[in-house]
């Protein structure tokens, strides 16, 4: 588990990867992932929730009881909740354009270094309705542990996949592919995102780095002075403000969300 943890190598090598605390381990499972194990601690069956959980769990893989002291020298969150999974993961294929633009909206992520970032642009993709999430050579593993927390389990529901380096020239005219940027570019607001379109969304501090001919920069209007957003907060605006696009053109069922779906 610590091996699985800590090393991308060997997350790919064996097709496994760890889930942290009871709502992840809960989507995985709701979800249809394959558990190898689970761990869990004396933390965890405190609530009825979390043993009605346990009880689920237990029909489905292996359980090991540990002591909390055990589980602390394993997490690598500084409080943990009790409970780690194993699951059996598939690697994310290396998509060219054509298996890239399987979806008419996909979503891009281009050198993110931080895996928070990424995990929270997996999950505002799944939420706000993307029809898929790609990473570029030099982004934070999708497995990474970090990542799997942030994405809260959109990541099972969401399909992503590595980006080929060939793909941007083997593109075709018939899709828009967009680049976030500070400063420039067209007004977000003022793009028709109801064609079909890649958004890439670049690395923290340098932005989007991969040579995407013929992209179209766009920004986000911002008051001036203000310093650019985090890419994570920036993709959540583009997306949600698609999906808000795309819901007045009768192109997604956005109807059926309650409020009481954001948490």
């Amino acid at each position: 588990m610590r091996r699985l943890l800590r090393s991308r190598a060997y997350r790919h090598k064996s097709g496994q990867a760890v889930v942290e605390g009871p709502r992840v381990v809960a989507e995985a499972c709701a979800a249809g992932v394959p558990l190898v194990a689970v761990l869990y601690s004396r933390r965890f069956v405190e609530t009825e929730e979390h043993r009605s959980l346990l009880l689920d769990l237990g029909g489905r893989t292996r359980l090991v009881y540990v002591t909390d002291r055990l589980l602390d020298s394993i997490s690598e969150v500084e409080a943990h909740q009790g409970v780690l999974a194993v699951i059996q993961v598939t690697v994310p294929e290396v998509a060219t354009w054509d298996a890239m633009c399987r979806s008419d909206a996909v979503v891009v992520a281009d050198g993110v270094q931080d895996p928070g970032n990424l995990g929270t642009l997996i999950r505002s993709a799944a939420a706000s309705g993307a029809g898929g999430l790609g990473c570029t050579r030099g982004t934070v593993d999708l497995l990474n542990p970090k990542v799997l927390r942030a994405s809260a389990g959109a990541l099972f529901r969401l399909p992503v996949f590595q980006v080929a380096e060939s793909a941007w020239q083997e593109r075709d005219t018939q899709r828009s592919v967009y680049v976030a940027t500070a400063h420039g570019g067209e007004a977000y607001d003022r793009v028709d995102w109801t064609r079909p379109f890649v958004l890439c969304l670049g690395n923290e501090a340098r932005g989007v780095e991969t040579v995407i001919p013929e992209a179209i920069p766009v920004r986000i209007p911002m008051r001036p002075g203000v310093e650019s957003l985090n890419v994570a907060m920036a993709g959540t605006v583009l997306l949600f403000h698609v999906a808000q696009v795309r819901r007045r053109a009768g192109m997604a069922p956005w109807d059926q969300l309650d409020s009481d779906t954001t948490r």
